[in-house]
């Protein structure tokens, strides 16, 4: 039986070599992969990098800086400095957390930037006296990207109206202008007078020009100008010739009228609404 069993399995080697023998080409043994191994992890593609926001950025481009400041004003002038106040900036990617006063003396080229925190007001000291400073506002996130710069703001340090919001043109009143009075020729109950009115921001189409009287004091008659006389006022009205005045430009008219008493100059004069500083 064990003999048997013997032949059966040496037959059947036989026949699996014979058959080996008979193929064309040995088989390929088969490829694989290795697996990852403990000291050998299993890896990925990795992902691509989160986009990040860094600074400085440009203005009114991506990734969203902050909003311009609203209408910056001014809430207090003194001979040294000028108090300011506008309206906060709305964020875009990250929040405002500061702002940059751009400010410098009309005619300068020596501009001063001073960033402050992200409050809406800010004086500013140390400045001259009777002197016109021009001023911007801008915003600044906290990764650095910063908003365009506000409208022009001009006020002087001699004393101008703080209720005048800035404005970019069109027919709305200048923030700041300079006036002088000239007595021409007097006479006993009569004079003559020029003024000169310097528009200090803001183009118009259309003007007035107003002061006060003294007492005893009265306008018969103006040139290029028209005028509305009042008991202790005079407003005088451009006319169809000389209506435009643009920034930096002047508006001279002169004026005829009586006096009895004293004839003061004035003390202070308004140009389409806005009070002027007064010059000699």
């Amino acid at each position: 039986m064990h003999a048997c069993l013997a032949v059966g399995c040496t037959l059947a080697v036989s026949m699996v070599v014979a058959v080996g023998s008979a193929s064309a080409a040995p088989l390929a043994p088969p490829v694989s992969t290795p697996g990852p191994t403990a000291s050998q992890p299993q890896t990925s593609t990795p992902a691509p990098p989160v986009p990040t926001t860094t600074g400085p950025g440009t203005p009114n481009t991506s990734p969203m800086p902050p909003t311009v400041p609203g209408i910056v004003r001014t809430t207090g002038v003194t001979a040294t400095s000028i108090s300011l106040a506008w309206t906060a900036s709305s964020p875009g990617c990250c929040p405002v957390t500061s702002y940059d006063i751009w400010y410098q003396a009309v005619g300068s080229t020596y501009p001063i930037l001073t960033n402050i925190s992200a409050a809406t007001a800010y004086t500013i000291p140390g400045l001259q006296p009777n002197t016109a400073y021009e001023i911007q506002v801008r915003a600044r996130d906290g990764v650095g990207h910063v908003s365009a710069y506000s409208a022009m703001l001009t006020v002087s340090t001699t004393g101008v109206s703080t209720s005048v919001v800035a404005t970019t043109g069109g027919n709305s009143p200048p923030l700041v202008c300079w006036a002088t009075y000239r007595v021409m020729s007097r006479w006993p109950g009569g004079f003559t007078a020029e003024v000169t009115v310097e528009n200090g921001y803001a183009a118009v189409t259309g003007w007035k020009v107003g002061f006060g009287l003294a007492a005893g004091q009265s306008v018969t008659q103006a040139w290029n100008a028209t005028f509305t006389p009042a008991s202790s006022a005079a407003v005088f009205t451009n006319l169809p010739r000389n209506g435009s005045v643009p920034r930096g430009g002047k508006v001279t008219f002169g004026i005829l009228g009586t006096w009895t008493g004293s004839k003061p100059v004035p003390a202070g004069m308004s140009f389409t609404n806005a009070p002027c500083a007064m010059r000699s």
